[in-house]
């Protein structure tokens, strides 16, 4: 195998560079910009809109009914549609996804379900739908709210502008600093961010977020907050955590649970478990390294 950085020989089964200290192999390099939507956003996972019902909550048992009722079918249908995704089913979930937006009474169901929208069209690739239904979604915040400025960041991402998304970010989380989803994505923001603008990455200010997400995380979004808390992990170097975290995914649903196990027991020296995750997630189809290839070949 060769040192991804510097292209420096390494022996056997070394893990890393004597030369500059690079990974004897990383995630699959693929163009930048399809890299960088791939791992980011697919990792962003679906919320369910159960806040709507809560907020009603508050105001009294006839409002909540009034207010139930006039949303009731489009949050049946977000919510198939989260299973819908969940089980894989990306197309079902668009389909679903658009039929709670137009069925949606209140702006508050508009606009989750936009952003819903947008989050499987990214997770699918579809940049441009994604960047229409984000901007949807927008046209029903409140101005200055927590709604406005996530996706005013979210919008940002997709036109590839990391300081803006960052700004708008952070004004979002210094309105509700323990909410889940700005949590999460400052977590993959600061991640990510070593494809597309290295200026902007820190493993430990991502770890640091992905720890808040998990805590604040509610069961219907657990998995997709202990996935990305366990990338957080291993990014950071801290291998047994991060296994921690993957193991109890299930890697038969998704093969990327078994990739990221398999790099994560690698680098913490169980060969063993390290070839036995990564070629299940080859024999699943995940694209990986020439240098993956290479280790699951060696002795």
């Amino acid at each position: 195998m060769h040192c991804k950085k510097c292209g420096k020989q390494m022996e056997g089964e070394q893990k890393v560079c004597n030369g500059c200290g690079g990974k004897a192999f990383e995630m699959e390099k693929v163009s930048g910009k399809e890299n960088f939507f791939t791992r980011f956003f697919y990792y962003k996972g679906v919320l369910n809109l159960q806040k709507i019902i809560s907020i009603a909550i508050f105001i009294g048992a006839l409002v909540l009914s009034i207010y139930f009722g006039l949303d009731e079918g489009s949050v049946e249908k977000n919510n198939s549609a989260l299973d819908s995704y969940n089980d894989g089913d990306a197309d079902s979930a668009i389909v679903q996804l658009i039929e709670a937006r137009e069925d949606a009474f209140t702006d508050d169901m508009k606009l989750n379900a936009s952003l819903n929208l947008a989050y499987v069209y990214l997770s699918e690739m579809e940049m441009e739908k994604a960047l229409v239904s984000l901007k949807d979604a927008f046209s029903y915040a409140d101005e200055y709210s927590f709604e406005h400025y996530l996706i005013l960041g979210e919008i940002a991402l997709v036109e590839l502008d990391p300081a803006e998304a960052l700004l708008n970010y952070n004004k979002a989380h210094d309105l509700k600093p323990r909410d889940f989803q700005i949590n999460n994505a400052l977590s993959l923001f600061y991640v990510d961010m070593d494809e597309v603008a290295i200026d902007y990455y820190d493993y430990p200010k991502a770890l640091a977020y992905a720890k808040t997400a998990f805590e604040v995380s509610e069961p219907m979004v657990k998995d997709v907050a202990r996935m990305n808390l366990g990338l957080a992990y291993y990014f950071n170097d801290m291998y047994d955590e991060a296994i921690e975290m993957f193991i109890i995914l299930d890697s038969e649903k998704d093969p990327y649970v078994a990739y990221w196990l398999g790099l994560s027991y690698a680098f913490n020296e169980d060969h063993v478990k390290g070839k036995y995750f990564l070629q299940k997630a080859v024999d699943s189809g995940i694209e990986v390294s020439e240098d993956v290839l290479d280790y699951l070949g060696s002795n």
